[in-house]
């Protein structure tokens, strides 16, 4: 028995350093091959992308036709080609899976379908009316392990790491890795009282943390100063959106008036900018109160109709008579057990 553990764990190294240089390459010639050819087609072929800018996902659908399309022609081609050599492969391969994710939504997807199983019908090579994602899903998949692991060691990034940094870089899967990957949250910690918050806030600031955030049933005085916030944005882009609507507004009357449409009337002048206020003055009111709303709503994420913090039961005091601070593991600082310890 130790004789055949030990002639599988010889058979998995070799097979492990084999994986290191021939798996990613075969992946990258065949997908150098499949997105070099789909870049040629669009090349020398006409743009039919005017037939379908509709059904683009945005922003591609407010791109004009011609430029969508060389941008995915010579996307496909120079991509393909740094996969080829294994150059910038994971930035390529991340380049390329957009290219097919917005492929796949534009043509690929069903037309209509209602539900999973409609949507479960469109995952075939040929359209029979429920859409053909299959090939493009694939493609996706295997572009993954190139994002992820990266070219292998036969490649230029390879070569190049090699040159920069000779010391081999060790994959890590610590609470953070996983953190980015939104599997893991982070850290919560529950406080009994405003006072005890307010501290705790303090020791965390003062720590340098980034990715936290205070959790209180009403509002604490000053805990903005405890947490080290920086005064709010929000003026600022209410001052922006409102000076860029009262100008649009006057630029507006100005371009109808004085040179889309003059007329004389009353022997005025084309400009007269006095009639202009009015509508100049409820443009600037109009996009600075959009600015106030939707910057608050962007600048606090909302609306955020999940939170990992729901997954805890005791945060759900914390409508009642309970205080919280969460650090979240995608935090530079945030460690397990030191975090823990503050």
């Amino acid at each position: 028995m130790h004789r055949l553990i030990e002639l599988w764990r010889s058979l998995v190294a070799r097979l492990e350093g084999l994986g290191q240089w021939l798996a990613p390459l075969f992946l990258r010639l065949l997908l150098f091959w499949e997105f070099f050819e789909s870049g040629r087609e669009k090349l020398n072929g006409e743009n039919w992308f005017a037939d379908i800018q509709g059904d683009f996902p945005f922003p591609f659908n407010v791109i004009p036709a011609s430029i969508s399309w060389t941008m995915a022609t010579w996307a496909e081609l120079l991509f393909a080609f740094a996969l080829l050599l294994g150059l910038c492969t994971r930035f390529a391969a991340f380049s390329l899976m957009i290219v097919t994710a917005v492929a796949v939504a534009a043509v690929h997807l069903p037309m209509e379908w209602h539900m999973l199983s409609d949507l479960a019908k469109g995952y075939a090579i040929t359209n029979n009316g429920f859409g053909n994602y299959k090939l493009g899903l694939i493609f996706v998949v295997m572009l993954l392990p190139l994002i992820f692991r990266g070219a292998g060691k036969l490649s230029l990034d390879a070569l190049i790491a090699s040159r920069l940094d000779p010391d081999e870089v060790k994959p890590w899967a610590d609470p953070y890795a996983w953190g980015l990957a939104g599997l893991i949250f982070g850290l919560l910690a529950e406080y009994e009282t405003p006072g005890e918050l307010y501290h705790a806030c303090e020791k965390v600031r003062d720590a340098g943390y980034g990715a936290w955030d205070a959790h209180t049933p009403f509002p604490v005085h000053g805990l903005e100063k405890a947490m080290g916030l920086r005064p709010s944005i929000v003026p600022w882009i209410v001052l922006v959106m409102g000076l860029s609507g009262a100008g649009l507004g006057f630029l507006l009357q100005y371009w109808s008036s004085a040179i889309e449409y003059p007329m004389i009337i009353s022997a005025k002048p084309y400009n007269s900018y006095q009639a202009f206020v009015p509508v100049t003055f409820e443009m600037g009111i109009l996009l600075g109160s959009f600015g106030a709303v939707f910057g608050m709503f962007g600048l606090n994420r909302l609306p955020t109709l999940y939170h990992s913090l729901f997954n805890s039961k005791r945060f759900a005091k914390v409508t009642d008579d309970r205080f919280f601070i969460s650090i979240e593991a995608r935090d530079p600082k945030y460690d397990p057990n030191k975090t823990r310890e503050l």
